[in-house]
């Protein structure tokens, strides 16, 4: 009997001393992969974006936001699980990146997705990826947040610049298209970077006559714009002109008052016959186109002008007119001899005057 007891005692005293081991065999299993999980949360912590991951064995489960990640998705606890985590995003973000979450725990398959915040204020890129770990039974899941709302926000008002510069181009491909004449846009190597239609529809056999307009949109960028005219058109048009012109001046010679015409450098380019026996003025002096100023000291040398105490001031006045006469204007002034003067001043569609001078004789 004393032996019986003995042998149960004994049984008794190994089965506690084996349970005792188990247990410390199972909180120091426990503290070492807490040790674990704190190592590895310093060495990601290192890194410059937010992360969630979650340490799975076959005793427990254990998951950790990031205090970045807190942060940037406005979590409180880092203990938050993963189902917290999806609270703060979007209604979309969050099927999404749970979608993706499972198909990563079940095959181990990195992916990447761009989520926003429940406000849509903050846009993430969002990196899943099962990571190796040197322990037998023990599987790690980590998700890497990279806030890119900065990024986002500009990539939106670079887009809104983008359209607002294509309605532009779209407004000057409308307006070119418009003009009746072929333009051509072309950088400072002669590439063309712009046509418009008439240009894209010229004959090749078309004469032109081509005009072009050098421009810069800034320091570095050379443009040339040009225009094309059809030279058949323009010289049978300068022909008109040109037949118009000497009808014109046909007309004024026969005219029994004295016309003359002076251009915008004021020089003489028309006189009729009128003119030149009204003021008795010499051919040979008239054909050499003498300037206004040189007309009016001829003038006041046979006595024409009205006399005053200083011609050079006067003469100011009078060339004054080439500038400043913008409609018709007349004017009147008596002579030595007793005749009023009646001159009228028309400013020339080519620049310059014509004078028409009416000589009236007054009572004696």
């Amino acid at each position: 009997m004393e032996t019986v007891l003995a042998l149960f005692y004994g049984l008794v005293i190994i089965g506690f001393v084996l349970f005792v081991l188990v247990v410390e065999k199972y909180k120091r299993s426990a503290v070492i992969e807490q040790e674990r999980a704190h190592h590895l949360d310093d060495v990601l912590s290192s890194a410059p974006e937010g992360f969630y991951y979650e340490i799975k064995s076959k005793s427990n489960t254990q998951s950790l936001c990031s205090r970045r990640l807190c942060l940037m998705l406005n979590i409180v606890d880092t203990s938050s699980d993963f189902t917290t985590l999806l609270t703060t995003l979007s209604d979309n973000s969050a099927e999404e990146l749970s979608e993706a979450w499972n198909t990563l725990l079940k095959t181990h398959e990195s992916f990447e997705l761009t989520v926003h915040n429940s406000l849509n204020l903050m846009h993430f890129t969002v990196r899943g990826h099962a990571l190796k770990t040197p322990y037998a039974g023990q599987n790690a899941y980590i998700l890497w947040f990279e806030n890119i709302s900065e990024q986002t926000a500009e990539f939106s008002q670079n887009a809104l610049r983008y359209n607002q510069l294509q309605n532009d181009k779209n407004v000057l491909e409308y307006a070119l298209n418009s003009l009746p004449y072929p333009i051509l846009i072309e950088k400072s190597t002669n590439e063309i970077i712009l046509e418009n239609t008439m240009q894209k529809t010229m004959d090749d056999s078309s004469d032109l006559h081509w005009e072009t307009t050098a421009f810069k949109t800034d320091t570095t960028h050379s443009y040339k714009i040009k225009f094309g005219q059809d030279k058949t058109t323009e010289d049978k048009l300068n022909a008109l002109l040109s037949d118009a012109e000497r009808a014109h001046k046909l007309t004024l010679k026969e005219l029994p008052c004295g016309i003359c015409i002076f251009d915008a450098s004021t020089r003489l380019v028309f006189h009729n016959r009128a003119f030149t026996e009204l003021w008795k003025l010499d051919h040979a002096w008239l054909k050499k186109e003498p300037l206004y100023d040189d007309f009016l000291n001829k003038m006041q040398e046979k006595g024409y002008l009205p006399q005053v105490k200083d011609f050079a001031q006067y003469k100011r006045i009078q060339k004054d007119s080439f500038a400043r006469l913008t409609k018709p204007a007349e004017d009147f002034f008596y002579l030595e001899n007793g005749r009023l003067v009646r001159r009228l001043m028309i400013p020339h569609a080519k620049g310059g005057i014509l004078f028409i001078d009416e000589i009236k004789t007054i009572g004696k």
